[in-house]
């Protein structure tokens, strides 16, 4: 999303990662902050380290809702459904009623900055009025202010969300305010969360973007800034539900995706540690297309999670990452059947998980093993649950694996 990508200015260019930064914590209190908040007592300012939220235990519940990035085109907004995408944001908001139409709910993307006219914000207010009844999920005040625009105050934000939100709840009940950002960064000290807390003030729901593997970074990331965003969220006194963004998208010069086996491990860990909604940015089947097989096999990985998200909408989550980067987490039905799914958010292997490998392991699995033998419940999950490794696809269950299609034929055909 540009400057250009507004409800109120039309069409725009695809976004692309854009360089720029906030250099410095000083530079930006600087542009935000009078000088007399800026007297912090050094020991507010310490270090938050991500060892504060290993082993903790997040008890939440699983995605619900399947949302993509900007698809420009009725075909584009009839393939996005057809992948099993229940909502998407759009920075042509003349494509609302084909989105509706669809079936797809629709949350209207902004770019409003200290410099926006009022009457610009009103315009987009009165569009967001024309989308279909119960088919507007959001409106989306700013792309990543702290990049795009840095030179606007977080006050900006909590004033216009203030003038709104009374306007909304009358006008437009049900319609949330939503802000996207990239952080909370594991850089980030106690100074960074107590200006950024503003920033949750400003919302309803707050969009977070882990791309750990832009710069190959660890992608146990992805649930640890979900921790880190929580934390912030108990410092702004808010209890927004999470949206986590997650990359479809190349980065030039190297313009790599990240790959079906990364994907899916930063898909779990979002869905298994409480977002409320999981995000892509963005579809662009031409962009796609240079990655042989990526469109075919993210299709597939869509219809995977939407699989696991219906299976377990009643279930409780108890989830904990360790330091070893596996992510367990225990799933517990209504009638009280335990399934327990490990990830290792690692490309290494970790003790008896294979590189990004899945594993699942339910009651019944857990008693054959202990009777040394015995095969996988035959549900359609168990048998879309893989890790794939150099020799071909394989399956994740302790140290006994066979070929895809051995296992599928033995466990999962009858």
């Amino acid at each position: 999303m540009n400057s250009e990508c507004s409800l109120v200015s039309g069409p725009c260019s695809s976004r692309r990662y854009r360089p720029r930064r906030w250099s410095a914590t000083a530079v930006f209190l600087f542009s935000v902050l009078p000088t007399s908040t800026l007297a912090v007592d050094s020991a507010v300012a310490q270090q938050i380290t991500d060892s504060q939220f290993m082993g903790i235990v997040t008890k939440t519940k699983i995605t619900t809702k399947f949302e993509i990035y900007d698809p420009h085109s009725r075909q584009e907004l009839r393939a996005v459904k057809e992948m099993g995408f229940t909502q998407v944001i759009l920075d042509w908001p003349n494509l609302h009623p084909d989105a509706t139409d669809l079936g797809l709910d629709v949350v209207l993307a902004n770019w409003w900055t200290h410099k926006t006219p009022q009457e610009d914000i009103e315009r987009a207010i009165e569009l967001a009025k024309q989308v279909a009844a119960g088919r507007l999920a959001g409106i989306s005040v700013m792309d990543e202010p702290q990049r795009n625009s840095p030179e606007t105050p977080f006050d900006f934000y909590v004033t216009t969300y203030n003038q709104l939100r009374s306007r909304l709840d009358r006008e437009l009940p049900g319609v949330g305010l939503e802000i996207s950002h990239w952080g909370p960064l594991a850089s980030w000290d106690q100074l960074d969360y107590h200006l950024f807390a503003d920033l949750y003030r400003s919302a309803d729901v707050m969009r977070i973007m882990p791309y750990p593997d832009l710069y190959e970074g660890e992608l146990g990331d992805v649930y640890l800034m979900m921790q880190r965003s929580r934390a912030l969220m108990k410092k702004a006194n808010r209890n927004l539900p999470l949206l986590v963004i997650l990359q479809a998208w190349t980065l030039p010069p190297k313009s790599e995706l990240p790959t079906i086996d990364e994907l899916r491990v930063m898909a779990y860990q979002a869905m298994l540690g409480g977002a409320e909604t999981v995000s892509f940015y963005h579809y662009r089947p031409e962009e796609w297309a240079a990655t042989p097989g990526f469109h075919q096999h993210f299709a597939q990985l869509v219809k995977e999670l939407k699989n696991l998200s219906r299976q377990f909408a009643d279930a409780t989550i108890e989830s904990t990452l360790a330091e070893s980067g596996i992510l367990e987490a225990v799933l517990t039905s209504p009638s009280g059947e335990i399934t327990t799914i490990r990830v290792n958010t690692k490309r290494t292997r970790v003790n008896d998980l294979s590189p990004l490998a899945v594993q699942r392991i339910g009651e019944q699995d857990e008693a054959n093993s202990a009777q040394g033998g015995g095969h996988w419940r035959s549900s359609w999950a168990s048998c879309t649950i893989w890790s794939r490794n150099r020799q071909g696809i394989r399956w994740s269950r302790g140290t006994r694996r066979a070929t895809w299609t051995e296992q599928f034929r033995r466990h999962c055909y009858r």
